[in-house]
């Protein structure tokens, strides 16, 4: 099963307690965001804003990424996320020096030392 938020939910930390969530357009979407409440203690905020943009999955999203993802950091590390962003603004640009600059400046960014 693929998450709202794009992860396979097989694969995800938090599927022991959660046990997945639906595409934000499901019929059900809003039912399960009231039963990770009770399963959680908090109602998953990007389900929630899926719900309300009435998208299925974040990655169709026009805003993603989003400070919802840059706040929990989870599923997807800042790294991933700003590299997403960073191919959005250059879309049109793949292949052009600039874009393969700022994606050697993400890269530095977030490379570990010793690399």
């Amino acid at each position: 099963m693929i998450a709202v938020c794009g992860m396979a939910c097989e694969i995800c930390q938090l599927k022991p307690e959660c046990k997945g969530c639906p595409p934000g357009t499901d019929p059900g979407a809003k039912d399960r965001l009231d039963e990770l409440k009770r399963l959680l203690g908090f109602r998953c905020p990007i389900l929630k804003c899926a719900i309300e943009k009435q998208v299925d999955y974040c990655l169709r999203c026009d805003s993603f990424p989003c400070e919802i993802h840059y706040r929990f950091n989870y599923p997807y590390s800042d790294f991933l996320l700003d590299s997403w962003k960073a191919m959005k603004e250059h879309r049109k640009d793949f292949g052009s020096n600039e874009f393969q600059k700022e994606m050697l400046r993400i890269a530095m960014k977030y490379r570990k030392s010793g690399e």
